[in-house]
């Protein structure tokens, strides 16, 4: 393998991704580097990065397909999309409710991943997480994960100074969720802060009864 001559994007990973349709489900790597109007080098490396995670698989005469985790992948944006069109109303509900942000999370290992955020209105307010990563350790979400009953409540964990309140929704189990707020410390204490754990365990408990209706299907 020659050397590179960049280090390969997660753009590179799309475009050799692409190259598979409904009609070309193998490929050699000099195919792949042709439709993907990629070097060579960076094809090799991507596809050695896909195969290893399970996403592409690739025979001994080096042929080239899309593997199975796609599948699994698949199958769970189902189901995300469906948990959030469950959640959406509860979100938007919570966040007018206690005037702060309020968020919609799944596990990833030994982190959270924010899927879905209604922003509080406010000037000063906890916004543009999804998408975010976060580690679970120490933190209201990792705490509800766990399966502490109730709406957990943490401050300082995520940022210093703001205070997160969540709770596990029972009922999502593909994948598993917890809905909660974020918002400034200095607003979320004392019976604000007493009021708002009762709102996001009222979301929680919303969301689980929304899922178990099988009439209410993903947003188009």
């Amino acid at each position: 393998m020659r050397a590179l001559s960049r280090e390969p994007l997660l753009t590179d990973a799309l475009r050799v991704l692409d190259c598979f349709d409904g009609e070309t489900g193998y490929l050699l790597e000099q195919e792949i580097a042709v439709r993907a109007q990629l070097p060579h080098e960076v094809v090799q490396v991507v596809v050695a990065r896909l195969e290893a995670s399970g996403i592409m698989t690739r025979s001994d005469s080096d042929v080239c397909a899309l593997g199975l985790r796609l599948v699994s992948l698949a199958g769970q944006v189902g189901g995300l999309e469906r948990l959030r069109s469950c959640a959406q109303p509860s979100l938007i509900r919570l966040r007018d409710t206690t005037a702060e942000s309020a968020n919609l999370v799944v596990p990833d290992g030994e982190f959270s991943i924010c899927i879905d955020q209604v922003e509080s209105r406010q000037p000063l307010r906890h916004t543009g997480w999804i998408g975010k990563r976060v580690p679970l350790a120490g933190t209201a979400t990792g705490a509800a994960f766990a399966g502490t009953s109730g709406a957990q409540v943490a401050d300082g964990a995520v940022e210093p100074g703001v205070t997160a309140v969540a709770c596990l929704v029972q009922g999502a189990h593909d994948p598993r969720a917890v809905v909660g707020l974020t918002g400034p410390s200095f607003r979320l204490s004392g019976q604000v802060l007493v009021l708002a754990r009762i709102a996001v365990e009222s979301a929680a408990q919303d969301i689980g009864e929304r899922l178990a209706d099988p009439h209410i299907a993903a947003r188009p």
